[in-house]
């Protein structure tokens, strides 16, 4: 009876030149420990993930705290309700003498609005 190839399960191994297999061990005391913690927590990282981080100057991942982006899809939906007024503008559904000075307002406000949300995320 043949048996069937059994599929591996879990990543890809590395290429074995990409493996690492030396260690490096460091001291530290119990404040430079908690300093490491709470930035590879911040950063959603391991300790050893964070340090080679570090020491190769890669860059952190952005922390974007959580107002921040429950502000950020808030701002969103606000970005959707001018778009819709922009349609109902530009299908005529809005009365021309108010057309001109609606359409620039709603242009300004989703504008200003953008620009907020990427400061949110720390982008400007």
């Amino acid at each position: 009876m043949m048996r069937a190839h059994r599929r591996r399960r879990g990543p890809k191994p590395r290429d074995p030149s990409r493996l690492r297999t030396h260690c490096v061990s460091v001291r530290l005391s119990p404040e430079e420990l908690a300093w490491l913690d709470r930035a590879r927590k911040r950063a959603g990282m391991r300790r050893g993930e964070y340090l080679r981080h570090a020491a190769m100057g890669r860059p952190m991942p952005r922390v974007i705290p959580a107002v921040n982006r429950e502000a950020w899809m808030g701002l969103g939906r606000l970005v959707e309700d001018f778009h819709r007024l922009a349609s109902a503008i530009s299908s005529g559904k809005v009365p021309s003498t108010e057309r001109d000075a609606l359409s620039e307002l709603v242009r300004d406000l989703r504008g200003q609005v953008v620009r907020l949300r990427i400061e949110l995320l720390g982008q400007l």
